[in-house]
């Protein structure tokens, strides 16, 4: 079996979830989806449920990401298990970068692409005859987190934990163009406001002082430099001073970053397209499970499951001994959504 190279959120209950569809099958064959791949902790341990029915003829692990570096290390890490690798863009559409030899009877695909594309995607695959025509996705997968090494890469801006480097964020710069630094000096103030209330539910007030206070930093001198997460950091903490007796509390910096890396990314637009394809892509007895961890992406789900014809079956929690090991799971809710 194949060795995980770090335990991710949520792991023990979405193994269950999974194992449990798969001996549910009656059909000859079965498609898992990982839209999120990261380091590939979940994505390997799908890839073992699905190696150990032996009974199906045809099993099938996709696995995105937009992340080039995670998708580097995913492949250098396990490569003699990865099928295939492909590349989808908008204008280019499906390429193939590698194939494997592999003789394995479980095949495990992985995809450079947003996940908002993978109606496009699995069209492309049945097109070419990598999946089997009119193939249906029997367990989905989309965990929403950053992860450990995104945040530690402090060069990507991710992270308030320096004071040396550029205000970029983008997971993936051949989609998206824009860096947080462009949007903190071409934005107005009446948009820097909705920007912070939206993406991340700040006060107004707060907002409002927020966006007036980045003006006026960017008249004294434009973002786009290796100064850029100092600059932000003292505007937050002046606006909300970090006091001793507080140390629970979050950091200043913490909702201001989330909102630059959620609008930079437009994760939400990309959320609310998927959860809309949604219906069309699930086979009738399968379940999508979708990692969550602010209130903005609770809330997408929470409002498109009913235009979208889906129905939220649980919503799971991690327990405290996982949180205690992992303390980054404290914030994650896992929502399991069915076809009405």
């Amino acid at each position: 079996m194949i060795t995980k190279p770090h335990i991710p959120v949520l792991l023990e209950e979405i193994e269950r979830i999974a194992t449990d569809i798969l001996n549910s099958l009656n059909k000859p064959n079965a498609l898992f989806v990982d839209l999120t791949l990261g380091y590939a902790g979940h994505s390997i341990s799908l890839l073992n449920i699905l190696k150990r029915k032996h009974t199906l003829s045809n099993k099938i692990l996709l696995s995105l990401d937009w992340d080039i570096n995670a998708i580097n290390y995913v492949l250098d890490k396990n490569q003699k298990y990865i099928h295939k690798f492909f590349e989808y863009t908008s204008y280019k559409g499906l390429t193939v970068h590698r194939t494997s030899d592999t003789s394995e009877s479980t095949k495990w695909y992985v995809v450079r692409a947003n996940f908002a594309y993978l109606p496009q995607i699995l069209d492309t695959l049945f097109q070419k005859g990598y999946l089997p025509k009119k193939t249906k996705v029997d367990f989905l997968l989309a965990d929403l987190g950053v992860s450990t090494p995104q945040l530690e890469d402090l060069d990507r801006g991710f992270s308030f934990k320096t004071d040396k480097a550029i205000l970029d964020m983008r997971m993936d710069p051949t989609t998206y163009k824009v860096k947080a630094a462009d949007l903190l000096n071409i934005l107005s103030h009446k948009e820097l406001k909705l920007l912070f209330i939206n993406n991340v539910g700040m006060s107004p007030v707060l907002a409002s002082k927020l966006a007036w206070s980045i003006l006026y930093e960017r008249e004294q001198k434009p973002f786009g430099s290796k100064d850029d997460i100092k600059r932000l950091k003292q505007i937050c903490e002046k606006l909300h001073p970090l006091r001793p007796s507080a140390r629970k509390r979050l950091h200043p910096c913490t909702l201001v970053f989330l909102a630059l890396r959620i609008a930079v990314n437009q994760e939400l637009d990309n959320l609310k397209t998927l959860v809309d394809h949604l219906p069309n892509l699930l086979s009738p007895d399968s379940k999508a499970a979708i990692i969550t961890f602010h209130s903005a992406e609770q809330k997408i789900i929470e409002r498109h499951v009913a235009t979208a014809n889906l129905s939220i079956e649980n919503v799971i929690i991690p327990k405290a001994l996982e949180i205690n090991k992992n303390p980054a799971a404290r914030s994650a809710k896992m929502y399991i959504l069915t076809r009405r």
